[in-house]
């Protein structure tokens, strides 16, 4: 094989290995960090039972209706799968507008 491709593929292997220690990182950094925990789950409680988007720290988002909250957890429905989310892990909560009928 061509080095060049061993070096392309050690390279991917680099990045792919620092985005996990960071993605780590971040997950140790907020499980540490209990204080402000209470403070989503104050904002969470204002979107229940509404249509809403969750990001997390990583990029990845969870979307569906808002239909429980416990501890520091959220119950999620999107067509008929329940899924949880921890809200320690939560950057963002976003509702999403009910479509606009046209006249």
């Amino acid at each position: 094989m061509n080095p060049s491709v061993y070096v392309l593929l050690l390279l991917v292997c680099l990045i792919y290995l620092t985005t996990q220690r960071r993605n780590n990182y971040i997950a140790h950094f907020i499980q540490k960090k209990r204080g402000g925990q209470g403070k989503m789950v104050e904002l969470a409680k204002q979107f229940l039972g509404k249509k809403c988007v969750f990001s997390m720290f990583n990029s990845t988002q969870v979307s569906g209706i808002l239909k429980e909250i416990s501890g520091n957890a959220v119950l999620v429905e999107e067509n008929g799968v329940c899924e949880a989310v921890n809200l320690d892990f939560v950057t963002k909560i976003r509702e999403i507008p009910e479509k606009k009928k046209k006249k």
